[in-house]
């Protein structure tokens, strides 16, 4: 019911707001909402003018609306939504500083994890919790997210952004992830972020530095130092703790992106590889008083188009492949993580823009953890381009051992995800 009342009224706001839009430039106000680029509309013209002028507003609304008819712990139904809205400001249009501009933005959490409540595993279910996600499962979290410049130098063959931001928005990460809904696929690999808890991705930000290098379009290598601590993910603080505690975490990741020409067109493809290690401290399992520090891994992401629609951009078939190895055993819950599967953009005809998506992921557990083998998810979904700026994801899990638990019943999970672009 209360996800119903959210999205009622956000309906009723972008209505009228789309309808002023219209009316300046003489067009039916509902044709020219469904037609927009945005929920909101564009603000009676008003928007294209800030842009323009160097100030862009931002925000994306998703919920998913998922339910375990058969196994896990106990059935259920769960909702979840995330809301993000910022303004990215254009200093170039501004103050005439070539390149550089500055980011802030903020979110908003709210329902329940089904995972957490009814089916017991791991690797969450709805991509909208984390899977450490820092505050109690069925409270709502206002958070600040971004606070941060960044600085494109020599036609962005240098880019540097400092402030704060979340490490795995650009590192360990592909596109085509984001088609799916489990949070361990999208749109990361979801081991890096059980083995190193403090790792962010939004909703949570960190103090950072990074760094990028892209000589050309094909190829390019990225570094960062972000700070490694826990309270960032604390809900009392509403991402307002500014302090330095805590360890610290490096990543670093070089990238290439190919065209392979096996048929008559060029097939583009993505191919990441990257290291990270952090300095906090980890408890031992086997040993309750003893901690280990800089905990370190490894990451290989790729997606590789295999077929492409009469050399249109970006429709046809994509194979992914995600492997990820972090050898310290004693302190790292899934050492070894592999996921892959296929997605086609297009695959229906005259349905262009909509994505068909099959993904399999499979955590490891550690020797260390005796009594848990490893956890299993099969996705299928199907992302309808509903609108421009609205987005209607029916979707299918299957959930293997959940927490490696043979006492836990394999789950069917069931569900919507709904994306909005305001």
């Amino acid at each position: 019911m209360r996800i119903l009342l959210i999205l009622s009224s956000l309906l009723f706001f972008c209505i009228p707001v789309s309808y002023v839009s219209s009316q300046a430039y003489g067009q039916s106000s509902f044709d020219k909402w469904l037609d927009g680029e945005y929920m909101t509309g564009s603000w009676g013209g008003k928007r294209k003018e800030l842009v323009d002028k160097g100030v862009m507003f931002f925000g994306n609304f998703h919920t998913t609306l998922l339910g375990n008819p058969v196994g896990g712990k106990s059935k259920g139904f769960d909702y979840a939504g995330q809301l993000i809205v910022g303004t990215e400001i254009d200093l170039e249009k501004i103050a005439g500083i070539s390149g550089l501009k500055f980011i802030v933005s903020g979110t908003w959490i709210t329902g329940r994890s089904l995972s957490a409540d009814h089916i017991g595993n791991i690797f969450d279910v709805s991509e909208v919790f984390d899977l450490d996600i820092g505050f109690t499962f069925g409270s709502d979290s206002y958070r600040l997210y971004q606070l941060m410049i960044e600085q494109s130098l020599f036609e962005d063959k240098i880019n540097i952004a400092a402030g704060r931001m979340s490490t795995l928005n650009e590192f360990a990460t592909l596109e085509v992830l984001g088609f799916y809904v489990n949070t361990a696929l999208n749109a990361n690999a979801g081991s890096i972020k059980v083995n190193i808890p403090t790792i962010t991705i939004d909703p949570f930000s960190t103090w950072g530095v990074r760094l990028r290098l892209k000589p050309n379009n094909k190829f390019y290598l990225m570094s960062g130092v972000y700070t490694s601590n826990s309270d960032n993910k604390n809900a009392g603080n509403n991402g307002l703790d500014f302090s330095f505690d805590g360890g610290a975490l490096y990543i670093s990741e070089i990238g290439f992106s190919p065209e392979l020409n096996f048929s008559p067109h060029s097939l583009p493809g993505n191919y990441k590889l990257g290291f990270y290690v952090d300095s906090s401290e980890f408890n031992v399992f086997n040993e309750p008083n003893r901690t280990k520090s800089n905990n370190y891994g490894f990451y290989f992401f790729m997606d590789q188009m295999l077929y492409k629609e009469n050399n249109i951009d970006g429709q046809g078939l994509i194979f992914f492949s995600v492997f990820t190895y972090s050898p310290q055993e004693e302190i790292n819950t899934f050492p070894f993580y592999y996921a892959g599967g296929l997605a086609y953009i297009g695959l229906i005809q005259n349905r262009n823009h909509d994505k068909t998506a099959f993904g399999l992921l499979v955590g490891e557990f550690s020797d260390d953890l005796p009594d848990q083998d490893f956890e299993m998810v099969i996705e299928l979904t199907y992302k309808i381009q509903a609108l421009k700026w609205l987005v209607v994801q029916p979707q299918t899990q299957y959930v293997v051992h959940p927490s490696g638990n043979e006492d836990i019943d394999d789950a069917l999970v069931l569900g919507f995800k709904f994306e909005m672009e305001l």
